[in-house]
């Protein structure tokens, strides 16, 4: 078994577990057929996978680099990375878009493999040398090696149908208050779970960037930069925005809180969580010497109790 599918079997099999259960409960209680809580499920998933990838394209649109024969045409390093690990992975070519945003990031995501996405940021291009925008790149590569998206999109499922079955439930009758108070608990269970699988997928795309690039070094420094990046942006945006609703702008103001937002409506999908980058940020303002981040990463990556603490925001 693969280094990803061991890292994710135990939180696929808590969320199919719950969902199965929670829907026969559903099944008996409330009268419904039996096939209706799987029927439900699947027809959610499959218009989520169908329509996700146009909705974060229209969320945060970007610049295409146009595909080559076996490249991409452009001069810039990232196009000759992006070609060689795809190769590596035995992937096709991604599409490759440029987002016209300071703030570092990048995300992955589509449909299948022969379809799948990378977004960069300008921001991302202009804080990392070409070995950490190496160590990034290779790790988004690994999320489209391992089907990230797609598993993703489907264990998402879960929750919903959960919460769902606690909406309708609630306002029945007793035995079907006692399948909604389940599943409302088994909602909260699951959100957990998912957490706990994204860890794991981030692991898995952690260890192949280490394990591609032979410098797992970059990706911890990459990953300090990224966060003190966000940290900086993020005060700037505040500041622009103070300055603008005191000289009157209020309609600027209101453009630049949709941009932000757009861009935030996207901020689980990034390498980094933003509530994270803060709390990286202000560690670093104070002092604290980005080596010692670095070794804080470093050990957050081979920490063997690393599935039992909280997840890693990253993507």
């Amino acid at each position: 078994m693969s280094f990803v599918w061991r890292r994710s079997l135990p939180s696929l099999a808590g969320l199919s577990g719950l969902v199965i259960g929670i829907g026969f409960a559903a099944v008996g209680f409330l009268n419904a057929p039996l096939w209706f809580p799987f029927a439900f499920a699947i027809a959610i998933m499959l218009v989520m996978y169908g329509v996700n990838p146009r909705i974060i394209e229209w969320l945060v649109p970007a610049s295409i680099i146009e595909r080559t024969a076996g490249g991409y045409a452009t001069d810039h390093p990232l196009g000759r990375i992006v070609a060689e690990r795809c190769r590596q992975a035995g992937v096709p070519l991604v599409k490759l878009g440029i987002v016209d945003d300071g703030t570092p990031n990048a995300f992955t995501f589509g449909h299948t493999r022969g379809d799948a996405r990378i977004w960069v940021t300008r921001g991302l291009l202009e804080r990392l040398d070409e070995r950490e925008l190496d160590a990034v790149l290779t790790h988004e590569i690994g999320h489209v090696k391992n089907r990230d998206f797609i598993v993703m999109t489907v264990a998402a499922v879960v929750p919903m149908v959960l919460y769902l079955i606690w909406v309708v439930g609630r306002t029945g009758r007793d035995q079907a208050r006692y399948v909604a108070i389940a599943a409302y608990i088994g909602w909260i269970i699951s959100r957990f779970t998912l957490l706990a699988l994204s860890r794991a997928r981030e692991y898995a795309a952690d260890h192949w960037s280490c394990q591609a690039t032979g410098d797992g070094d970059a990706l911890c420094s990459a990953l300090v930069k990224i966060a003190y990046g966000m940290g900086s942006v993020d005060a700037v945006r505040k500041n622009e925005a103070i300055g603008l609703v005191a000289s009157g702008k209020r309609r600027k103001r209101q453009r630049v809180d949709t941009k932000s937002l757009r861009l935030q409506s996207m901020s689980a999908m990034g390498i980094f969580d933003p509530r994270d980058a803060v709390a990286m940020e202000t560690a670093l303002a104070a002092g604290v010497e980005p080596q010692r981040a670095i070794a804080a990463l470093r050990w957050d990556t081979v920490n063997p109790w690393a599935p039992c603490t909280s997840p890693r925001g990253r993507s």
